[in-house]
């Protein structure tokens, strides 16, 4: 038997990662900073029963008495290490949580004023308690006899709470942001002095706090496969499964949503604030893309060749909104302004868009035809590769079929929605 996720999760005992582009090797560190005595895995809790502090095999086997051992099958031991692999993986998760919390918050407020914790690490006291109660669970069951009957029942109730949603919980970039604050920084290079943390800054820290969730689908498989002859314990443990998968997909979505939005705010930022294009003979300009009136979101962007009259070619990114689509061409200087092609409307309303593939089996091309009475226009473009024909259509009438019949129900929100939709741009713009 062999285990690999156990290793994965060692959070604070094994891995080391330098951090040298976040701080120097030899950091300069503030005189007050020696009056503390460092944080400790002793000091991560007090309770006893999580056993956050132990110094624990990495198996299950040297718990156990050679005697004991003989008596039990090849398949039952394997069970055994697996469980053991389960409770060891949450357990160094925990001490991830709690010396993030120990070691960077706490030490976050003592030095440093302008810096809010809880935007570096939203949730995390509910993100602990989460955890922690899932661990005394477990090891609830672990102190009264090595050879566990099952820890199914735990695993399901745990997955089956309405506070497991919590376990979606990411964090955010916000720590490079405040690496421009000398007293953050400071304190941020003592932080990574302590010996539990192995010289992981934040960033590896999040990402080993958000990666959890997607640990447990391998852990629990591993359970199943060696609990198979009980009906019972494989049923709760395929549920807990279920529930797992069920709640990446909701994870893997709402990171796409993010990278989209990113990308959205990436675009805007590069468009020439002078550039400006004509969308039903009025001017469309970038405050249309993220604007304090706006709601329009990015649905797809790519990049193309757009094909004119008398053989001109234009290289293109396509993007396409809520509600209607346009051109965007990059100059030297790293920025995009609007395209207009000859003759043409630089944006395109998505109402009664349509899109076709150009004949043959090698071919690039594809046809955006506006079949609006009072704005008809068609537009050939070229994509890279011939496969990319089948993103484009499917992602582009997607959008079509997602837009709104009429323009203003792009706005229709209530005041509430209006307000905080404001109040988020603002502080994504202020942040641009």
């Amino acid at each position: 038997f062999k285990s690999t996720s156990h290793h994965d999760d060692k959070d604070f005992v094994d891995t080391c990662q330098d951090n040298s582009s976040c701080y120097d090797e030899s950091p300069l560190i503030r005189d007050s900073y020696f009056d503390e005595m460092p944080i400790t895995a002793h000091d991560l809790s007090s309770e006893s029963i999580l056993g956050i502090a132990l110094n624990e095999p990495e198996s299950w086997t040297p718990n156990i008495e050679k005697d004991v051992l003989k008596t039990l099958k090849e398949k039952e031991i394997k069970r055994q290490e697996h469980i053991y692999e389960f409770i060891m993986t949450e357990k160094h998760h925990c001490q991830t949580l709690l010396a993030i919390k120990k070691i960077f918050v706490e030490g976050i407020q003592r030095h440093v004023d302008s810096v809010h914790t809880e935007k570096l690490f939203p949730r995390l006291d509910e993100l602990i308690e989460l955890h922690t109660m899932f661990l005394r669970n477990l090891r609830t069951k672990q102190q009264y006899n090595y050879i566990i009957d099952s820890i199914a029942d735990i695993i399901l109730e745990f997955f089956s709470s309405d506070s497991a949603s919590q376990l979606k919980n990411k964090f955010n970039d916000k720590f490079k942001y405040y690496l421009s604050d000398l007293q953050f920084t400071n304190c941020y290079k003592h932080c990574l002095t302590n010996p539990l943390l192995k010289k992981k800054g934040i960033p590896e820290c999040q990402l080993f706090v958000t990666q959890r969730l997607t640990k447990y689908p391998l852990l629990i498989e591993s359970l199943i496969k060696s609990s198979a002859e009980d009906k019972v314990e494989t049923e709760k443990l395929k549920k807990s499964l279920a529930l797992v998968k069920n709640m990446l997909i909701d994870v893997d979505a709402c990171v796409a949503e993010k990278e989209k939005q990113d990308r959205q705010f990436e675009i805007f930022r590069k468009i020439d604030v002078k550039s400006l294009a004509l969308y039903k003979n009025k001017y469309f300009k970038k405050s249309e893309i993220i604007g304090l009136g706006s709601n329009k979101k990015l649905k797809f962007e790519g990049q193309a060749i757009l094909l004119q009259g008398r053989s001109k070619i234009q290289p293109v990114l396509v993007v396409v909104l809520t509600d209607c689509l346009f051109f965007l061409q990059e100059n030297s200087h790293n920025k995009y302004s609007f395209f207009t092609p000859e003759n043409k409307a630089g944006v395109v309303s998505l109402q009664k868009l349509l899109i076709r593939e150009k004949a043959g089996t090698d071919s690039c091309g594809i046809y955006i035809i506006s079949s609006q009475p009072d704005y008809p226009e068609m537009y050939e473009l070229k994509v890279q590769q011939p496969k990319d024909k089948n993103v484009w259509i499917k992602s582009i009438r997607e959008a079509v079929v997602d837009c709104p019949q009429q323009e203003n129900e792009v706005d229709i929100l209530t005041t509430e929605e209006k307000e905080k939709i404001i109040k988020t741009k603002q502080a994504n713009i202020r942040d641009l």
